[in-house]
């Protein structure tokens, strides 16, 4: 029985207007199902947060939701940069089955200095047109598809429109800038006679930081007041994401998703934003579900992005289609204790270390206590409920586990992964594009250390 879908009761939902609007709300047409809504917010590592246990609640409105919602301590990435483990939420499939693996490959001749370059390459991996996505599956299943994305990574060129009825690739835009998208676009929305599909992918946690008055305080050092930044910007995009859940009405009749990518590292192992590796601060992510039935909680069991496909379909009461590697999360929603299918599980997450040396791969392997990581700098193993930031390699005190999780990621490695189609594509770089990039850190000149400065930075 679908549990999750029904004929929603006639409800009043606020119109989006201009500033100072006073005209009366518009009715939301009754629709049968549940209106889906997923916020994906890039960057945010979820311990800097007050409700993951930061020092200070930096996203009051999330913490406000996060009251009514289950909430994951230990959900994790594909990945530790953006295009793979977005992939992974929209497909349910982990980064080699869908081909999202190769970031930007940027060729810079340098012919001299202040002067662009002759010649800027950049080629990036796209989604597969044969696999369909979260967008495409609800549409087919009536669902009306909205998405706006302000990330570089997630363009229509790189196959993440696909399956929306409505999508807008806002490059640089924040969350007020994607909120007045999202006025233009809410008559139709509301009047819909058909349950709503809406991806929200809001890029102010991402850096170059921005400060953000009121809540930026400057630092006396350069690493703290970086991390004042960092924190600035999820305080901003949390009033952001405030008024338009406030003038879209997400209540509780809306299954609203909130998750992020990955994380960002402060130096915790020698590293500075999210250049590369898979150590907690880049894979540990938020994740929070709450809508009709889901019960207030906070669960720890292992789960990954993959997850979120499947679960928001059966949710919505849509069958999973078959040889997705996640699995749903519903019966951890509705508090029943994990079951082997999920104590017994190993995630993976896997990046592809530099854009310039794609054979450099690192890879992780985690199964409840015991996280292995085996890429570029050695192997090594952490014990993750005594040292859950991994500050510790018990490799050499813990070879038996070590070697069980290998043997997992190794089986896993050399399953057939390969897609039968090329998911290669050309970027043609101009140089306001080019400016972007380097404002992101997305170009490496082989200058040196800087911000972002990874070639797969986003």
């Amino acid at each position: 029985m679908r549990l999750w879908s029904r004929v929603r009761s006639l409800a009043l939902i606020a119109v989006f207007a201009s500033a100072g609007c006073t005209d009366a709300p518009n009715e939301r047409a009754p629709h049968a199902g549940t209106d889906v809504v997923i916020v994906l917010i890039d960057t945010l590592r979820p311990d800097h947060l007050g409700f993951y246990g930061h020092e200070r609640e930096t996203a009051p409105f999330l913490a406000e939701r996060a009251l009514n919602a289950a909430l994951f301590d230990r959900a994790y990435s594909t990945s530790s940069w953006t295009a793979p483990a977005t992939a992974s939420l929209f497909t349910g499939l982990y980064p080699k089955r869908h081909g999202v693996v190769a970031g930007f490959f940027v060729e810079d001749n340098k012919p001299g200095k202040n002067s662009m370059p002759v010649s800027l390459e950049m080629s990036l991996s796209r989604l597969p047109a044969t696999i369909p996505g979260i967008a495409s599956l609800l549409g087919e299943a009536g669902y009306r598809t909205y998405g706006i994305a302000t990330n570089t990574h997630i363009s229509p060129e790189l196959g993440f429109d696909s399956g929306f009825d409505r999508f807008a690739y806002l490059r640089k835009a924040t969350v007020e800038e994607v909120g007045a998208t999202l006025r233009e676009w809410a008559p139709g929305m509301l009047a819909s006679p058909d349950p709503t599909f809406l991806y929200l992918h809001l890029n102010d946690v991402h850096g170059p930081y921005k400060r953000h008055a009121p809540w930026y305080q400057k630092k006396g050092d350069l690493l703290r007041d970086e991390i004042s930044a960092y924190d600035s910007g999820i305080s901003y995009l949390d009033a952001g994401l405030q008024k338009i859940a406030t003038e879209l009405d997400w209540n509780d009749d809306t299954l609203f998703v909130v998750v992020s990518d990955h994380g960002e590292e402060f130096r915790e192992h020698g590293g500075i934003h999210h250049r590369g590796g898979l150590h907690q601060e880049l894979t540990r992510v938020l994740l929070m579900i709450s809508g009709p039935g889901i019960k207030a909680q906070r669960i720890t069991t292992d789960v990954s992005l993959i997850d979120v496909l499947p679960t928001t379909l059966e949710l919505a009461g849509i069958d999973l289609p078959l040889g997705r590697d996640g699995v749903s999360l519903v019966p951890l929603l509705a508090g029943d204790p994990p079951s082997t299918d999920f104590t017994d599980r190993v995630l993976f997450a896997h990046r592809l270390e530099k854009a310039k040396r794609f054979g450099d791969e690192t890879w992780a392997a985690i199964r409840g206590r015991w996280k292995l990581i085996d890429g570029v700098k050695g192997t090594e193993l952490f014990d993750l409920d005594n040292d859950f930031f991994e500050q510790t390699d018990r490799l050499a005190q813990q070879p038996k586990e070590a070697g069980a999780l290998r043997s997992r990621l190794f089986d896993f490695e050399n399953q057939r992964h390969e897609l039968d189609e090329d998911t290669t594509v050309p970027i043609a770089i101009d140089s306001e594009m080019r400016q972007h990039l380097e404002e992101l850190g997305y170009v490496d000149d082989g200058g040196g250390e800087k911000a972002n400065s990874s070639p797969e930075s986003d």
